[in-house]
C-alpha cells in the first residue's frame, strides 16, 4: 500500500524492504516482551502477590506499548527520508490515514 501511495520507484523499493524487515523485527521483539509479562502478570492471579509487584508489570507493560508506539512513528520517519521531494505531499496524505490504520479496533458488544 504505502509503495504504492508513495509511487516510489524500484531502488526506493528496495530500501524499503530494508525498512520493513526492520521494524517487523523490532516489533515481533517488542511484542514476545509484552506476551512475556502479560504471563506473568495474569499468572500472579493464582498466587497471593503484592499490588506493588501488580504495579511493576503493568508499568513495564506500558513502558513497552510505549517504545512499539516510538518504533511505528520512527519507521514513518525513515519512509519519509526516503521520499523524493515530489512526493512528500504523497506522504503527507498517508499520515492523515495513519491514524486509521494505527486504531485500536472497536470491539462489538456481546
Amino acid at each position: 500500500m504505502i509503495i504504492e501511495k508513495l509511487n516510489f520507484d524500484s531502488d526506493q523499493i528496495t530500501a524499503y524492504d530494508i525498512l520493513i524487515k526492520n521494524h517487523q523485527d523490532k516489533i515481533e521483539l517488542t511484542e514476545k516482551k509484552i506476551a512475556e509479562i502479560k504471563n506473568i502478570l495474569y499468572s500472579t492471579l493464582n498466587d497471593d502477590v503484592t499490588l506493588e509487584f501488580k504495579d511493576t508489570l503493568i508499568s513495564e507493560l506500558s513502558g513497552f506499548q510505549s517504545k512499539i508506539e516510538d518504533i511505528h512513528y520512527e519507521h514513518f520517519r525513515d519512509i519519509k527520508m526516503l521520499c523524493k521531494p515530489e512526493q512528500i505531499s504523497l506522504f503527507k496524505d498517508l499520515t492523515t490515514e495513519l491514524t486509521d490504520y494505527f486504531s485500536p479496533k472497536i470491539r462489538r458488544k456481546r
